[in-house]
């Protein structure tokens, strides 16, 4: 059951939350009474007698407006006698002075109140009308510009102005006797058969209940009223009769905002159904509108919303709305998405949804839900479920203040060994300019900016440092304008003359440049970072910043979590509990102490407080959507019973409590009591109904929950998401999910992992999972690739790699051929084809355990088997290197990688890089040259695959021992063409032999798939480059022309090539300034660069 279902569901039934959005209507919905300002009409008495209002007046009766004038001046002689029309003139006038001169409250705002005291309802109601149907602006009178009061043009529409009268005036009249009320009714009747079409569009708006005054305002009505029909319509809809259609010349496929809609729905509700989805198919709306236009078709109870919605379920923007409305009217989600054509996977998966949370709703379209355990009482739940922190009544004690801790620090430096030399001489794109560095110096210093920002930095940056050093100081903040690379290079160079320059530079812009303060420390810099840590974006920098200079920023930190209550106070104890639960509660106290015993009292005293009790002022509250007991069960390990959904509930808001840096306490001790399998089920169903709901981002503490709980089934069926998101425009929901990578830790994460780092379409969301596998390396103690050598899995294969099938009366072996396929033989050793599916003479628990063992094993085996062989051949040509125990432990010894490593040759490498013998790994597990005699490794010899040019003598020799052997290599070694750098190629700087051939540009996009990178979008949309980073600090890069059109990739079918060696720099810039020559590159790195342009060559011109 959800809270959301509806007793009936054709009936309408508006929002509670609709309300307080509508204008008060009388004798239809929540009416308030809303007294007088005491002080409305002493204050607006004051302001008509002002000189300026006076002389508004004679202003008035000059520009030919003698009624208004007479009426204006009576009312401010005898205000006791006023007349509507005089309290309507002074009124404008007053209002215009008075908001001229910014007064708060403003008077406009009052007008209502003040007559309402002074001359009652009836009165008010008639100054009002007339009211709306003057405007007071200055306008040129006798030569000058000056303030009168007018008539509107009977064609035109009330003000603005008097709309915020009129909304003040409806609240006052909604509760006013009955017998009072016919006579302003009749009153206002009077006014509207005299008055101007304003006057009588602010009637039907003060009395809505009057259905032929708004039909006959809208058959006078013009476009030109357009903005303020829109406005008068949805609150004027008579609610005593069935609400009409809203009208076309008012809405047409026109959507002006969540609010002003909702005053319509209120109203009209489901007759308003046509109009939001012509919005829907008419409208251009935003993802935000979108969203608002299915919320409010998901309130509505009729079939027509509901298809609405169904329809488009595809649209991330609309999924969460039907599903709310799945849950608020079941039995026709039911009946609609049954009968839904053509029935998509997720058309199912909505029904699905509602079969869990509605069980009683039969259907045949899908799987029934699958039977669940015993639920246990709430008596029976441990006490972290049965009664959580926040529902104790925990008493919030007084914050602990504690004054002057310190001084401010100074920015300074800390700079890591060699760091700073790196910075000084990093290659930055910079232009020098022809009137010489002197000259432009000189320029900046007299004011003349030189040509700009940009420039102005070339000039510190790249100038000899004496001539510009004496001048730092005329650098203002801005100047940098979010250059990161200018800024590092600066502050390496200038070291800490540029310290505070940087840090004010970063203020400026520091979601840009925020890393370029990871070597600087000081007060400014800590509150900064602190700032940073409070945001999504600025976590990460900030995190390292912190976990870099942690001992540097304590004092800083402290003082501020012990400063008076506020925002600096929240974020400091923020970063001072995530570093205590990283295990830093020592260094945080000892910092405390250095402080005093004041501040070390305060902080122990937080830091030992139960982190159960450590919750925020107000509790996150679990959205509608979320049905607890439709989740996969949670069982408890004690007594496998599953928890009620009273508790499924707690233990949801327990992951809504978790944050960036870490669980909520409460999750963690649940781990320790429930089975891990139906924690990972939990959440996993718990993401499922975040993805049926479009991913909304307030939830987004589902994703967090995978992290948590999740195994390698999660991982699995995560992987897919992650590389599909960011071409859905989530790159920051694919980020935040390899942090779910990360956190389950398992060897089948980390390869996922280091698999979109290598490997995934999207260089944002590569580069992003590049940073987290290189932490987790780092962690160990080896790099990226040493890491993913040591997550190659064995699938509990025997040592000789084989896996043995006991089917009882039968078995069968599987082993694994060259390409990491599986392989299947009997008893007697023929091979089969296929495992068989267990029959009825096969044992009744061996067989199928057997079968379903084979399905896993050949399911993760396809998995990893493509990447594994690419793998081995990167290492290949990239010269990877293993000591020789490495290589026995990651591939002669590991059941899985020694049957591809069989398949290859090897090869022994001195210090100096020289091979200095070749070998393969016999069937017994020991070594064997070309001759088949023995090879004996030492501790010292460093071993890699071998490529065909170490092999130049005794290529003719291996491949003859493969034949005889017939042993099939996993990727061309033995039989891969080799390529030469001829003596012209080796000294120039672009190879000439490939100079201006043309080349598909599907074959130029081919090349990503190993490796290369299309280069920025430059001027005109386009892609000018394609480049690789190679050994020895360079980059292979080919030049396009005309080049790849950046939003439509093959625009231009073919492309005019250039090849060239350039730095092993990322920045275009870098690449395109230098000189280096394709000699410099070692014999394989020239080969294989070789192959792959040789590859584009054929089949060219």
């Amino acid at each position: 059951m959800n809270n959301l279902q509806r007793t009936d569901e054709n009936a309408w039934i508006v929002p509670d939350e609709w309300w307080e959005k509508a204008a008060p209507y009388r004798g239809h919905g929540p009416v308030t009474a809303v007294p007088p300002e005491a002080n409305a009409l002493t204050a607006l008495r004051k302001w008509v007698s002002e000189e300026q209002v006076l002389r508004a007046v004679e202003a008035t009766a000059a520009d030919g407006n003698e009624d208004l004038a007479q009426a204006a001046r009576a009312a401010i002689e005898v205000p006791e006698t006023a007349t509507p029309l005089g309290l309507a003139v002074t009124g404008a006038l007053a209002a215009f002075v008075a908001d001229e001169r910014y007064v708060k409250p403003r008077l406009l705002l009052r007008l209502a109140d003040a007559w309402i005291t002074g001359y009652g309802a009836e009165v008010t109601a008639e100054t009002a009308t007339l009211f709306a149907g003057l405007v007071a602006r200055k306008r040129k009178v006798n030569q000058e510009h000056q303030l009168v009061a007018e008539w509107t043009p009977n064609g035109g529409a009330p003000a603005e102005a008097a709309m915020a009268v009129l909304a003040r005036l409806r609240a006052h009249l909604c509760t006013v006797p009955d017998a009072e009320y016919a006579q302003i009714v009749d009153r206002l009747t009077g006014c509207r058969e005299s008055g101007s079409l304003p006057m009588r569009m602010a009637t039907s708006y003060l009395i809505p209940a009057q259905p032929d005054w708004l039909a006959s305002d809208l058959r006078s009505s013009t476009l030109n009223d357009f903005g303020y029909l829109w406005y008068l319509y949805p609150n004027a809809v008579h609610a005593n009769t069935p609400p009409e259609p809203l009208p076309a010349q008012v809405y047409g496929a026109a959507f002006y905002g969540r609010v002003e809609t909702i005053r319509a729905l209120v109203h009209a509700g489901p007759a308003a159904t046509g109009y939001l989805v012509n919005v829907f198919d008419n409208g251009h709306l935003s993802a935000d509108d979108q969203r608002s236009v299915a919320a409010m078709l998901a309130q509505l109870p009729t079939d027509t919303a509901f298809d609405a919605l169904v329809r488009r379920a595809a649209w991330p923007t609309v999924r969460g709305a039907l599903l709310e409305a799945m849950l608020r009217f079941p039995c026709r989600a039911h009946r609609l998405l049954s009968a839904t054509t053509p029935r998509t996977p997720s058309i199912d998966t909505f029904l699905r949804h509602l079969m869990r949370v509605y069980p009683y709703i039969a259907t045949d379209s899908v799987a029934p839900a699958a039977q669940r355990p015993d639920t246990l009482a709430m008596q029976e739940l441990p006490e972290l479920l049965r009664a959580p922190a926040w529902e104790r009544g925990i008493t919030r004690t007084a914050p602990t203040v504690v004054k002057n801790l310190g001084t401010a620090h100074p920015a300074a430096l800390a700079w890591l060994p060699g760091e700073q030399q790196e910075w000084a001489n990093k290659p930055t794109h910079h232009r020098p300019p022809s009137i010489g560095w002197e000259e432009a110096l000189a320029q900046h210093l007299a004011g003349e900016q030189y040509v700009g920002g940009y420039q102005l930095l070339d000039i510190f940056a790249f100038a000899p440092i004496e001539l510009v050093t004496p001048h730092l100081d005329t650098l203002a903040p801005y100047a940098y304008s979010g250059r990161t690379d200018m800024l590092r290079r600066l502050l390496g160079r200038y070291g800490g003359d540029m310290a505070d320059a940087t840090v004010a530079a970063v203020q400026e812009y520091p979601y840009d440049t925020a890393e370029v303060l990871l070597p600087v420390t000081g007060t400014s810099v800590t509150t900064l970072m602190t700032r940073l840590y409070s945001t999504n974006r600025g976590r990460p920098i900030a995190r390292s910043w912190f976990e870099r200079h942690l001992a540097a920023a304590l004092p800083d930190l402290i003082a501020a979590a012990l400063g008076k209550p506020g925002k600096p106070r929240v974020l400091a104890w923020s970063v001072l509990r995530a570093f205590d639960n990283s295990g830093h509660r020592e260094l945080l106290l000892s910092a405390a102490k250095d402080l005093g015993t004041a501040a070390a009292t305060a902080i122990e005293a937080e830091l030992s407080t139960d982190p159960l009790l450590q919750l925020p002022p107000v509790m996150p509250a679990l959205p509608a959507w979320l049905t607890p007991s439709a989740l996969a069960p949670i069982i408890l390990r004690d007594n496998g019973g599953a928890l009620p959904s009273q508790a499924v509930a707690t233990v949801c808001l327990m992951l809504a409590l978790g944050t960036p840096d870490g669980e909520y306490p409460g999750s963690t001790r649940l781990t320790e009591l429930a089975d891990p399998d139906s924690l990972a089920k939990f959440t996993w169903d718990l993401f499922e109904t975040w993805e049926l709901a479009g991913y909304p981002p307030a939830q987004g503490w589902i994703l967090q929950a995978l992290g948590i709980w999740g195994n390698d089934d999660t991982v699995r069926a995560l992987a897919p998401y992650i590389r599909a998101w960011p071409a859905d425009s989530a790159h920051a929901r694919a980020v935040a999910a390899l942090d779910v990578l990360t956190a389950i830790g398992s060897g089948s994460a980390l390869r996922q992992l280091n698999k979109i780092a290598e490997k995934v379409k999207f260089k944002g969301l590569r580069v992003k999972a590049l940073e987290k596998i290189t932490q987790v390396a780092q962690e160990q103690g080896m790099s990226t690739e040493e890491l993913a050598d040591r997550l190659v899995p064995d699938f509990g294969l025997a040592a000789d790699g084989t896996l043995h099938l006991d089917y009882g009366p039968r078995g069968f072996l599987i082993g694994v051929d060259e390409q990491l396929r599986p392989t299947i033989s009997d008893a007697q050793g023929k091979t089969v084809k296929s495992l068989p599916k267990p029959g009825v003479k096969d044992d009744p628990v061996l067989a199928p355990e057997a079968y379903k063992t084979f399905a896993g094993f050949k399911k993760d085996l396809k998995a990893i088997a493509a990447e594994q062989v690419q793998r081995l051949e990167r290492a290949m040509v990239r010269s990877r290197r293993w000591t020789a125990q490495e290589y026995r432990e990651l591939f002669i010894e590991h059941p899985l990688s020694a049957q591809s490593a069989r398949r290859l040759v090897w090869a022994a490498f001195d210090r100096d890089g020289n091979a200095t013998a070749s070998f393969r790994i016999a069937e017994d597990g020991t070594l064997a040259d070309a001759e088949d005699d023995p090879i004996t490794l030492t501790d010292d010899t460093m071993v890699g695959i071998a490529h065909p040019m170490h092999l130049i003598d005794s290529l003719p020799t291996w491949t003859g021992v493969f034949a005889d052997y017939e042993l099939l290599q996993p990727f061309p070694q033995l039989s891969r063409t080799v390529y030469r750098l001829t003596e012209q190629d080796r000294d120039a700087t672009t190879l000439a032999r490939f100079e201006g051939l043309v080349v598909p540009t599907t074959k130029i996009l081919g090349m990503t798939r190993s490796g290369w990178e299309l280069g920025e979008t430059m001027d005109g949309a386009r892609i000018h480059e394609i480049f690789r980073v190679l050994a020895g600090d360079h980059s292979a890069v080919v030049g396009l022309d005309p080049g790849i059109s950046a939003g439509e990739l093959l625009r231009q079918p073919e492309q005019q090539i250039t090849v060239m060696i350039t730095t092993g720099e990322e920045s275009a810039w870098a690449r395109h300034h230098t000189d280096n020559r394709f000699g410099e590159l070692d014999a394989v790195t020239a080969s294989e660069l070789l192959r792959e342009i040789a590859w584009l060559e054929e089949g060219t011109r």
